[in-house]
This record gives C-alpha cells, structure tokens and sequence, in this order.
C-alpha cells in the first residue's frame, strides 16, 4: 500500500502562479463584498 501526503499552506498558490484572493486582481476583485458577506 502506497500512502500520498500533500503539506500546503499560505502562499502556496502564490508560489505555483494561481491568483490569491488578497492581492491586484485578486479573486475577491470579482466580487462585492457586501453582497458576499
């Protein structure tokens, strides 16, 4: 048997080129906040 572990965290899509939902032209820039919340 054959066991798989994947470790990720903050900053991890940011490293492989995936947009973040903090950042210019973030995810949330889609988005209105209020209408989300």
């Amino acid at each position: 048997m054959q066991n798989l572990v994947i470790l990720t965290g903050a900053g991890i899509s940011a490293e492989s080129g995936i947009r973040t939902f903090r950042e210019s032209g973030g995810l949330w820039e889609e988005y209105d906040v209020y209408e989300v919340a």
